[in-house]
């Protein structure tokens, strides 16, 4: 599973750098997502019933748990844009110990190191990794 924690930290390495990198924002849906996790981040400064549901019926189109878990970022490592692109990198380790799971249960070690490094290198999945969008991977 060091396939696993490596992929997971090249990922989240990589991402930081591009993210400090980058500043151009492009688009209606990552500052809408942006807004959405900021709203949810005030909500949850204080939990109670109320904001709990608030959260979840808050979006008439887009489930609360992406923009929700920027929450997390934000109380460790401070509100920033780019801090919550990086919860990204919390869905990233769950998707490749699935996929690890996955393929060693159907045929081993082998497959389940290979099927985390196909996923890990699709052009799609490594790009929108770096997006605070609920499309993200």
């Amino acid at each position: 599973m060091a396939a696993h924690r490596t992929i997971v930290l090249f990922y989240a390495v990589t991402n930081w750098l591009w993210l400090a990198d980058n500043v151009t924002s492009t688009g209606w849906d990552k500052p809408r997502h942006l807004a959405r996790s900021l709203y949810y981040d005030q909500l949850l400064s204080q939990p109670s019933i109320r904001s709990l549901f608030t959260v979840v019926v808050g979006d008439p189109v887009r489930t609360p748990l992406f923009p929700a878990s920027a929450t997390i970022m934000y109380r460790l490592f401070g509100r920033d844009p780019d801090v919550a692109a990086m919860v990204n990198i919390l869905y990233l380790a769950v998707a490749l110990a699935a996929t690890y799971g996955i393929g060693r249960r159907w045929r081993g070690t082998a497959l389940g190191l290979i099927a985390v490094a196909l996923l890990a290198v699709f052009p799609m999945y490594y790009s929108m990794s770096r997006y605070f969008t609920s499309s993200s991977p």
